[in-house]
This record gives C-alpha cells, structure tokens and sequence, in this order.
C-alpha cells in the first residue's frame, strides 16, 4: 500500500510541475481528480472505508491516468480532454458498483456487486426460511 502511495504522489508531483501538459489541462485534471474522488466517497457503500480509498481507488485512478496519459499523447487537445474526463469519471465510477465482503488473511480485500447479497444476508435468508421444530 506504502508503494502505490508513494507512485501516486510521484505521479501528482510529475502532472503538476513536469509534465507538457498545457496548464489548463493540468489542473483541470487534477480538479477533476479531487471532485471525482469525493463524490465516490459520498456515493460509496457502507462497506467502504477510508482505506478503501487509499489502498484502491487512487491506485487504480492513477493506473488508468497513466495509461489515458500514453494512449493520448499525439491526439488532438479535444480529444484528449474528452477522453481525459471520461477516463476518471469511469475510473472512479467504478468503485460505485461494488462492495467490500471483508478481508482475507492476506489483507486482501474480497470484493462483490453493490447489489448482490452479502454472506450475512443470505444466511439470514436461509434461518428465515427454515422450519420451527413444535417439540413438547
């Protein structure tokens, strides 16, 4: 987690003060970055924490940053702010659909859909159903 915090700041520090990105599309993106991310963590399941956020979200944001950066670098400035836009809102749109199930012993997190039920849910599903024993 330390490693993907550490590139994620380097990858700010190196957009924000070294890249050949006009000014504008610089703190256009990193605005947008910030909006993004917050709106994410507002919209989020209950299940997500706050490190979530850092151990996740912002790694894979900044994966797919990285990626839009190089596909895009010889388009025309339209286009790469369209596709810059879309690549965060997707990126961060993700996260919506999902769920944390827990941690396994690796502190991995396990992951399901927002919409699925979760073990809890269906265990209970299953008590409800079960017969009452009428024994005197």
């Amino acid at each position: 987690m330390m490693v993907s915090f550490v590139f994620t700041i380097a990858l700010i520090v190196w957009w924000t003060f070294f890249s050949r990105a006009s000014r504008k599309e610089r703190f256009g993106a990193l605005g947008l970055i910030v909006v993004t991310l917050g709106a994410t963590w507002l919209l989020r399941h209950d299940s997500m924490w706050l490190p979530w956020l850092f151990a996740y979200a912002i790694p894979f944001l900044s994966l797919a940053f990285v990626i839009w950066a190089v596909a895009t670098r010889r388009l025309p400035d339209r286009v790469r702010h369209a596709t810059m836009v879309a690549t965060i809102l997707i990126a961060c749109g993700a996260w919506l659909f999902v769920r944390q199930n827990g941690i396994n012993g690796d502190h991995q997190a396990e992951f399901g859909w927002r919409w699925s039920k979760s073990s809890e849910e269906r265990l209970l599903a299953e008590t409800v159903n079960e017969p009452r024993c009428s024994c005197v």
